[in-house]
């Protein structure tokens, strides 16, 4: 949701942010968004969390322990934290019928602050594909494109060192 967030906060008003942050987001802006592929992960992605949101925080925690053992407690808690705070409901946001629906040509073209899109390895669960990246790559002016291998969608905690590493050269340039 921080991707959406961003990327339209910067096409909407391009003067405000310095730069722009993306960590493996769902591909909104390719003319995919209504294919079977991503209707079906829009339910899966409401149905994850409709789970997620009857476990307890212990179950939560215990639960991404076991998936993601190199993850250290300073990221489950939170994690688990926030999965309890997040409400289904923002998803439909995304679902075809709704009126505000985001325009994502128009709104891309528009952000012209430096952005930077970190990708990782689709094999690990992440999101962003080659194609995809590419595709945003044409719509928004000075986007970066930084690859992570070995991390899943969860980058910055799957590989901080490499992901500050890549974020430290962004701003440095």
């Amino acid at each position: 949701m921080g991707t959406a967030t961003a990327l339209v906060l910067g096409g909407t008003y391009p003067d405000l942010p310095g730069a722009i942050l993306l960590e493996d987001p769902p591909a909104w802006w390719t003319d995919r968004t209504n294919s079977p592929e991503l209707t079906e992960r829009r339910t899966t992605m409401r149905e994850r969390a409709i789970g997620l949101k009857q476990k307890t925080r212990e179950e939560l925690v215990a639960d991404q322990r076991a998936d993601q053992p190199g993850w250290s407690d300073a990221e489950l808690e939170p994690w688990a934290d926030a999965k309890q705070r997040f409400s289904p409901n923002i998803l439909s946001v995304f679902d075809q019928d709704n009126g505000s629906n985001v325009d994502w040509q128009a709104i891309l073209g528009r952000i012209s602050c430096p952005a930077l899109l970190i990708t990782a390895d689709p094999e690990r669960g992440a999101i962003v594909t080659e194609e995809s990246a590419t595709t945003l790559e044409g719509l928004v002016p000075h986007l970066q494109i930084a690859h992570d291998p070995g991390a899943g969608h969860n980058i910055r905690r799957d590989q901080f060192d490499h992901y500050m590493d890549v974020i430290r050269r962004f701003f440095a340039d």
